[in-house]
């Protein structure tokens, strides 16, 4: 299993921490995106963007998966009998599970991006924090009432998903917007115990390559962002 990914991509890390969860051999391939060489182009399957997982385990010819949530998909039902599934086993929790998954995807992650990438105290910028604030709310109400994880007691393909970004709430929006997510009702109380949890996950610092630290490498990438240069 070949696995296209970068470094600073939280669409990546998803995959990766997917692939670790689930104790799959893979080759690492570190690629630039923003270069869109005939090869990479072939590869992503004409996206250009990361992750991709190339399945070339000789179960057929080489099949290519890109996007974060499809490798999610791929590698639970392809790698079923290893680890923890990512997705319920009945078809209506993974109705659920996907709805949640899509609900992140337009309720919260575009406005976290227009919320950095917006001058500070923009009116468009307090519109996207708003937005934001909205959306995670909501998604966290939904967090199991035992937890301590999503769905229950183990890990699933929305822990997968949301780490990466809560990751970059905790380390981005303090520095470059003097902000911290509320922490006051219920809904909230749940979201930070949630992320403790998720934040200790062994595998989540596997992700984080080697060389200076991660939250420096992350400032760095991220400041053509704050200043709305990306």
């Amino acid at each position: 299993m070949k696995f296209y990914s970068s470094w600073y991509s939280p669409f990546a890390q998803r995959t990766w921490l997917a692939l670790l969860h689930k104790g799959v051999e893979f080759e690492y391939i570190e690629v630039d995106p923003y270069e869109k060489t005939e090869s990479w182009i072939r590869v992503s399957r004409g996206m250009g963007q990361v992750p991709v997982l190339v399945d070339d385990t000789g179960k057929g010819e080489p099949h290519s998966v890109p996007g974060s949530l499809r490798t999610l998909e791929f590698i639970d039902e392809e790698f079923a009998s290893q680890g923890t599934m990512l997705f319920p086993g009945n078809p209506a929790g993974r109705a659920d599970i996907r709805f949640w998954l899509d609900y992140f995807e337009k309720h919260v992650m575009p406005h976290f991006y227009g919320f950095l990438t917006s001058p500070r105290d923009s009116e468009h910028g307090q519109a996207a924090r708003q937005n934001m604030e909205d959306g995670l709310a909501v998604l966290a109400a939904a967090i199991h009432t035992q937890g301590p994880f999503f769905w229950g007691n183990k890990p699933c393909a929305i822990d997968l998903a949301l780490a990466p970004f809560a990751l970059r709430f905790e380390i981005l929006l303090p520095h470059y917007r003097d902000y911290m997510l509320p922490d006051k009702d219920g809904a909230w109380q749940r979201y930070h115990a949630w992320w403790q949890v998720m934040a200790r996950d062994p595998h989540l610092p596997a992700t984080y390559g080697e060389g200076e630290t991660y939250k420096e490498r992350l400032i760095d990438f991220y400041l053509p962002y704050s200043e709305g240069r990306a």
